[in-house]
């Protein structure tokens, strides 16, 4: 990839690119996806204290209270600093 440098705003709004390519908005995207954009997610990763709170949730708001009090406990046993 060529040396781009990109103009930004003092918010960090991308306003424009100069290169030295005659191709610039192919060369433009390259450069949003190669530098600017966010990695992807991992959905490998799982946060089991906001899954089992949401779950409780749920649970509570349908009257089911053995089965929220149950995913409150687990929720909180995945994180030892959370305390509700």
């Amino acid at each position: 990839m060529s040396l781009v440098c990109p103009l930004l705003n003092s918010t960090g709004q991308l306003l424009d690119m100069n290169t030295k390519q005659l191709d610039t908005g192919q060369s433009i995207r390259t450069f949003v996806n190669a530098i600017i954009a966010p990695a992807p997610l991992q959905p490998l990763n799982t946060n089991r204290l906001h899954d089992n709170w949401n779950q409780g949730i749920t649970a509570f708001y349908s009257n089911d209270f053995i089965s929220a009090q149950s995913d409150f406990i687990r929720a909180g046993a995945a994180n030892a600093q959370f305390q509700a």
